[in-house]
């Protein structure tokens, strides 16, 4: 029994996640990780119409909770989930 001779040596749960995630880290790489110190990128005007042209097809509704979701406008898209 792998888990209990693991008990028996007393490494912790912790420990032993991280030796597994330190394993698949050799197969899919490190996390992408970004400069703390790069300036924010401003989106541009042809990015900024894409994305008003995208939202214009969707209505924002909110529910007494304060959760807020996207509604199309036109249903008969397929794109609503409910």
């Amino acid at each position: 029994m792998k888990g209990s001779s693991d008990m028996a040596k007393g490494e912790s749960f912790a420990s032993r996640m991280m030796r597994r995630t330190g394993v698949l880290r050799h197969v899919f790489g490190p996390a992408a990780v970004g400069d703390l110190h790069e300036p924010v990128k401003a989106p541009t005007d042809e990015q900024r119409r894409e994305h008003e042209n995208q939202m214009s097809q969707f209505t924002v509704e909110k529910l007494p909770n304060g959760q807020v979701y996207l509604v199309a406008k036109d249903p008969t898209d397929g794109s609503n989930l409910r």
